[in-house]
């Protein structure tokens, strides 16, 4: 909380500009990922909010959400960006709840531009950059599984392995993932 979206949206001499960590929407989430990759036992690649939509294909509904799931926006974008995004996935946000978060809709996310990763009172909204279309609730099990196949669009992700003979010869990969060792809870 309190990371800043992108340096581009700050200008020398605010107080956001040259700070040492910026994270977008899906930055937040691959960074978050990259930092407990050793947990769990997957390293995610270099795309956006749609990779991850991809790699999480157990649909919930928001009656089923649990803090933790992730809310996908699908959307078109009406200013700032021409070339749509894959499955037009716009923006991705976790659910926190009110045990967690500020009320029952409640979510962390990286949404204003100009602003910083921060808890937000609901997952409703209007974007100023898109019109939102759907929303995508996630369940975050295949993650706490150790799963991280882009199965909900194979096509789309070839060219990343989460497991691959490069990710598991970097030393935070020498021990299997909590996660998918329930007696090492």
């Amino acid at each position: 909380i309190g990371t800043p979206y992108a340096e581009r949206y700050h200008k020398e001499g605010d107080e956001l500009y040259g700070q040492p960590l910026y994270l977008d929407c899906c930055g937040l989430f691959r960074q978050v990922l990259r930092d407990m990759r050793e947990d769990f036992g997957f390293d995610v690649g270099p795309w956006n909010q749609c990779y991850l939509y991809a790699t999480l294909p157990t649909k919930l509904s928001f009656k089923d959400v649990k803090p933790g799931d992730l809310l996908f926006v699908q959307g078109r974008y009406t200013r700032g960006r021409e070339r749509r995004q894959k499955g037009d996935i716009v923006h991705v946000e976790m659910y926190l709840g009110e045990d967690l978060g500020s009320g029952p809709e409640s979510t962390l996310a990286s949404r204003d531009h100009w602003g910083c990763v921060s808890i937000q009172d609901s997952f409703k909204y209007a974007s100023p950059w898109y019109e939102i279309t759907a929303l995508h609730w996630r369940s975050l099990d295949d993650w706490l599984e150790g799963r991280c196949d882009p199965v909900a669009m194979p096509g789309c992700f070839r060219s990343h392995d989460p497991y691959g003979e490069k990710v598991l010869d970097q030393p935070f990969r020498s021990h299997t993932s909590f996660f998918r060792d329930p007696e090492a809870w």
